[in-house]
């Protein structure tokens, strides 16, 4: 299966939106849905005399987890309870929309079937759908160690992607699993150059390998099934921060005239963006003896060579106990070999207590790793609004009329459409987005990979 154009996706991603059309122009606002029913590769539209007894639709799109469809019919007397229609194993389309204009969201392949028959009277039948994510998760690693041509054995077997001779990149290993569902693969030009080599264990899935690649390298990953021409199943794996280069899709404002935004909640575990990380280690000799943290990444300094003529003693790769460490970690009694790392914004800072490091090199990429796994969450929004029904996971859009710290530029990971008796109505959770720290970064004090604030 080949790659789908990244450019081609962002573009293409979100398309008309009815939602924020202006009612002047006379286009008909009354929400609205579909549904169709997958028959040999076709959508065939359910009829009125099915879709009229729907009571609700609730859809949830998230990234590193399966997305689901729920829908509710009025059951009476048992009408649809040996209906084949929503039958296990169908494959569902959902259009959200208004008016004549409808948007499909995604795919479903029903999962459970759910008949209900309650004391007050009340007769229904739920059905679950869940997207392609489902099966990558059920399809567990069989083989045994190695690949076909060259297998190596173990006591646990897996598939073996790559070595450290010839790794692999996270453009082939994404491309190689879509392919086995039949979907293609959307990786940015970034990502798609990773390079990885490790092995799947066997009875791990393949929901699990994308799912931890994604979180070690801070990307997002997600399955959908677009519905521009020609794109069926994609696998999404992609770095936040490329999307954001792109162009801005829309701009959703609190309060005002032009509100459309109904509630935007706030969280932010650092302010604005990250600019200086710093590292120390424990040096029990350090303070007259007494023990203290000497700061590492400072070579060229006369306490710089001394800490990497430690470093090539081994002296900070001793065994490390958790147990052993205080509740303070600036305790000066303290007495075992570890490594604390300050992430640094703006008067605020997080400090991290992590085992001992074998050479500055190791040390460097654990805290790149650390903050590109964290960088998803220093601020975050929650935001409803009247229901969007071309918003999905994987768009950035424009935040406003939040006060200055948090107008911006949002990612979008998560996405909930709720279609009921009260309307259509549109939750979702998005991210300012941090740029990630290079893994190979050589210098990460004070002029590091980091945007100062405000520039």
């Amino acid at each position: 299966m080949p790659f789908i154009d990244h450019n081609e996706w962002a573009n293409k991603a979100t398309g008309g939106n009815a939602a924020l059309v202006d009612i002047e122009d006379g286009r008909d606002l009354s929400p609205t849905f579909k549904v169709f029913v997958i028959d040999d590769g076709e959508e065939i539209e359910l009829k009125r005399n099915i879709t009229d007894h729907i009571m609700g639709i609730e859809i949830e799109l998230t990234s590193n987890l399966v997305s689901k469809c729920t829908i509710e019919i009025e059951n009476r007397g048992g009408a649809f309870s040996d209906s084949g229609v929503f039958a296990p194993g169908t494959d569902l389309d959902i259009y959200l929309g208004y008016g004549d204009f409808t948007k499909k969201i995604g795919r479903w392949e029903v999962i459970r079937f759910l008949p209900q028959f309650s004391e007050s009277g009340i007769e229904t039948l739920t059905i679950e759908g869940y997207d392609l994510a489902h099966r990558m998760i059920t399809r567990k690693t069989e083989v045994v160690g190695g690949d076909a041509k060259k297998p190596k054995k173990g006591k646990e077997g897996g598939k073996q992607w790559g070595n450290d001779k010839n790794p692999l990149t996270i453009g082939d290993i994404v491309e190689e699993i879509a392919a086995r569902y039949g979907a293609k693969a959307h990786v940015d030009d970034a990502t798609k150059d990773i390079e990885e080599a490790f092995v799947q264990k066997k009875g791990t899935s393949d929901f699990e390998v994308l799912m931890n690649l994604a979180r070690i390298h801070g990307l997002d990953f997600w399955v959908n099934h677009d519905s521009f021409p020609g794109a069926g199943w994609v696998v999404h794996m992609t770095d936040a921060a490329m999307t954001v280069r792109s162009a801005t899709q829309y701009t959703f404002t609190y309060g005002g005239p032009q509100a459309t935004m109904l509630s935007c909640e706030l969280e932010f575990g650092l302010p604005d963006t990250p600019s200086e990380v710093k590292a120390w280690v424990w040096d029990p000799n350090g303070n007259n003896n007494s023990g203290d943290w000497a700061e590492i990444f400072e070579e060229e300094t006369k306490e710089g060579k001394k800490q990497k003529k430690q470093f090539k003693k081994g002296y900070f790769s001793e065994y490390w106990n958790a147990d052993e460490i205080t509740e303070d970690p600036d305790d000066s009694d303290q007495e075992v070999s570890m490594t604390k790392f300050r992430l640094a914004v703006g008067g605020y800072a997080v400090d991290v207590l992590t085992k001992p490091f074998k050479d500055q090199k190791t040390a460097k990429q654990y805290l790149a790793r650390w903050f590109n796994e964290r960088k998803n969450s220093f601020i975050s929004a929650k935001v409803r609004l009247p229901g969007v029904e071309t918003l999905n996971v994987g768009q950035k859009h424009q935040l406003a009329g939040i006060g200055r710290r948090f107008t911006g530029t949002y990612f979008i990971s998560d996405v909930f459409h709720s279609f009921d008796e009260n309307g259509f109505v549109t939750e979702f959770q998005a991210r300012k987005v941090v740029e990630p720290v290079p893994s190979d970064v050589s210098e990460l004090i004070d002029a590091g990979p980091f945007p100062k604030a405000n520039q």
